[in-house]
């Protein structure tokens, strides 16, 4: 296989997907990030700030649960692989330069 069907074939394949981190984890919804969930779905232009106002509630919790124990919003890592392009186009080799990442995905239910 060429290093352009390599490549092609890596950036088709569907990302896995994220389980649920363990329910210990999560902090009980407050007023406060509920009411930042629903500037999150107002407009767009609430989106990015509502988007902050939730991480900074959240801190270091996978995510908050309602009164009913139902998942309101979850932010968890999540791998990422991707290509270093400066070595691929020194060499034009991928496999040996590819890296994967940790990064935190925001997902309001």
């Amino acid at each position: 296989m060429s290093l352009m069907e390599t490549i092609k074939q890596m950036w088709n394949e569907p990302e896995t997907p994220t389980p649920e981190p363990p329910a210990d984890d999560y902090m009980q919804a407050t007023p406060a990030l509920l009411e930042a969930i629903a500037n999150y779905h107002k407009t767009k232009a609430d989106h990015e700030a509502a988007k902050a106002e939730i991480k900074q509630i959240l801190g270091d919790h996978s995510g908050a649960k309602d009164s009913n124990g139902r998942p309101v919003v979850t932010w968890t890592e999540q791998e990422r692989t991707s290509v270093d392009t400066e070595k691929l186009r020194d060499t034009g080799l991928y496999g040996q330069f590819s890296k994967t990442t940790l990064i935190r995905v925001l997902r309001v239910k």
